[in-house]
């Protein structure tokens, strides 16, 4: 504010989250494969003393296939959109794909 102190901005976010199990084949449930499907949101509620450049809302959604090998290693491909929108209406786009590989030692 004008006196120079900090205040947090009101936000409100969330996601919604699904995960399938593939059955119905040897191989899938012996890997124990499953993917997971995902898409979140945020926005914040600016205030007039931010710029046009304020971050102000995104949509991300999540795709991903998972199979576990061994009870101590997990490997996936993972599809990852994303979309920013700033106070002044700007927005933009984003794309990106993941190896993901996980263990436990």
């Amino acid at each position: 504010d004008s006196t120079g102190q900090l205040h947090a901005l009101p936000v409100i976010g969330w996601y919604i989250d699904y995960e399938h199990t593939w059955t119905g084949f040897a191989a899938s449930e012996k890997l124990r494969t499953r993917s997971s499907f995902i898409w979140s949101y945020v926005a914040v509620d600016n205030v007039e003393a931010q710029g046009g450049d304020a971050y102000e809302h995104t949509n991300r959604a999540v795709a991903n296939l998972m199979i576990s090998p061994t009870p101590r290693l997990d490997l996936g491909l993972q599809y990852i959109w994303g979309m920013r929108r700033n106070k002044s209406g700007d927005r933009g786009s984003s794309s990106q794909i993941q190896v993901v590989l996980l263990t436990v030692f």
